[in-house]
């Protein structure tokens, strides 16, 4: 089996154009938590429509405010013709953010996105209204446009009276007006008007993409072209399975030693030394233990037999056909304990220079899997992928894998 990476060309910006582009972040507990690390860490993005690099002055974390609310201004920053990602919880009817900071049960879906095009469209017509001077033209516009308006579900809309003043209709509308605001969840009548004006901001804005970087979404077609309109960018992209954000402490591959007549480990585990055949044995163990391991970096000259035992195991980031067992420099193990959350687990060996988990072999595995030129060399590993359970031998896909840009979806499909 022979992989496609994006590291197999000496760089990465030589394969596709690159735009530096605005980054928000769903930051809260509740959100991706582990993504402003990520991010810190590989500040880039791969996408369809080339290589998105990202830098501080240009990244916000929506932690207590997270909303769309905040989403629309820090969006529109992009300009005329640039680029914004948007990491977010979503599913394939809209994101799942908030449509104003504080609201919990009220979110960016498409039916949130429809009441607000209605709202910004009645609102215009209002603002005709109060620009009109004939005193009769103005009950004769009411009397056609405040029956037209649509009430929150669960209203009891008062009734214009028979004979009304201009006064008694602009009391109504504010109330209509109320009503939405506190059926969005909106703090007031005059964050319901900034909201408005935040979309129609964002809209004039003209961006010529976004990208989400959000569950699912991407497998509904639907919901892409609504999104895409709501925000009124050109291009839109979104995944079209789950993503994981995570970060990790790499633990050593180390021998461990056992009691007798026991199959419980001693705590902690002992290094023994540094052997390169033994680490390909317990590196081998791991990913053999369950389908969620994978392994990286595979010993160039070590090759493991466990009895009979010989499978192609599940590994990646490696150019040359492997044919047999082999063992791993650095294995990788996520754990989907519940829907959409994620355990992960990593452990890398030793060299000759360091004692496992080596900094350096761990570099050497980012370096593949998220960022061609990182200098990062730490134990604490944030990382993010791809969730592909379904795929023979690729529980998750990793952002410079081949494999990742086919599952991110585009509105339009051809632009």
């Amino acid at each position: 089996m022979r992989l496609v990476l994006w590291s197999s060309v000496r760089s990465i910006e030589e394969a596709r154009d690159v735009t530096e582009a605005v980054l928000v972040i769903d930051g809260r507990d509740a959100g991706l938590p582990h993504a402003p690390s990520y991010y810190a860490a590989f500040p880039q993005e791969p996408s369809p429509f080339g290589l998105l690099t990202f830098t501080p002055k240009k990244t916000r974390v929506m932690s207590a405010d997270c909303s769309l609310f905040v989403a629309l201004a820090e969006l529109a920053k992009a300009g005329s013709g640039g680029a914004a990602v948007l990491v977010c919880h979503a599913f394939k009817n809209g994101l799942l953010l908030p449509v104003a900071p504080g609201g919990q049960d009220v979110f960016a879906v498409t039916q949130s996105m429809d009441t607000i095009d209605r709202l910004i469209d009645d609102a215009a017509q209002h603002d005709r209204i109060r620009a009109m001077t004939d005193s009769k033209a103005v009950l004769a516009a009411w009397a056609t446009f405040y029956p037209s308006l649509a009430w929150p579900p669960g209203s009891q809309p008062p009734s214009l009276p028979a004979k009304f003043s201009d006064a008694d209709a602009e009391t109504l509308y504010r109330q209509w007006f109320a009503r939405w605001a506190s059926a969005l969840k909106v703090r007031s009548t005059a964050d319901l008007s900034d909201l408005l004006a935040r979309v129609k901001a964002l809209r004039a804005a003209k961006l010529d993409r976004i990208e989400l970087r959000a569950c699912n979404i991407g497998g509904d077609s639907t919901s892409m072209a609504r999104v895409r309109k709501f925000f009124g960018c050109g291009k839109l992209t979104a995944p079209t399975v789950g993503t994981i954000y995570g970060v990790v402490r790499v633990a050593p591959l180390v021998a461990v030693r056992r009691r007798r007549d026991s199959h419980a480990s001693t705590l902690p585990p002992v290094p023994l030394g540094h052997s390169d055949f033994r680490d390909a044995v317990i590196s081998t163990e791991l990913t053999l233990e369950t389908e969620q391991t994978r392994g990286f970096l595979p010993f160039t000259r070590t090759r493991v037999a466990l009895g009979r035992l010989e499978v192609v195991p599940r590994t990646a980031l490696h150019l040359d056909t492997i044919d047999q067992l082999h063992g791993f420099r650095f294995v990788l193990r996520i754990t989907e304990e519940r829907h959409s959350h994620y355990r992960p687990e990593a452990w890398a060996a030793g060299s000759a220079k360091a004692p496992p988990p080596d900094p350096d072999i761990i570099n050497q595995f980012c370096a593949l899997a998220f960022k061609g030129d990182t200098k990062f060399r730490d134990t604490m590993l944030p990382h993010a992928g791809l969730w592909t359970p379904t795929k023979p031998n690729r529980p998750f896909v990793l952002p410079l894998e081949g494999e990742y840009l086919p599952l991110i979806a585009k509105d339009p499909k051809d632009p």
